[in-house]
């Protein structure tokens, strides 16, 4: 299944995840691969774990989640190879 073209909302959600700052430099994409939604967040972070662009982690307290971009969902931002094997290093699995 191809995933849908990510909205902007779901953009900036894989790009945080990512570690996407306005202090980061774009070479540092991919140190980090987690994001823990809000409540206003949570719908689109299960939308893009539909469509492939991000998995569920492990859980936390009080019924929340961290969620891991995937591959797709790296290059689907604009992570470059290195990137997108640095990121995966930081998925953790449930």
């Amino acid at each position: 299944m191809t995933p849908s073209r990510p909205i902007l909302e779901q953009i900036e959600i894989l790009r945080r995840a990512l570690g996407a700052g306005r202090n980061i430099r774009a070479s540092k994409l991919g140190y980090q691969n987690r994001y823990v939604p809000g409540p206003d967040a949570r719908a689109t972070v299960e939308t893009l774990a539909r469509e492939g662009l991000m998995v569920r982690g492990v859980e936390l307290p009080n019924d929340r989640w961290v969620y891991h971009a995937t591959e797709i969902g790296a290059r689907a931002v604009g992570l470059d190879p290195a990137q997108v094997k640095e990121a995966m290093k930081h998925v953790r699995a449930s």
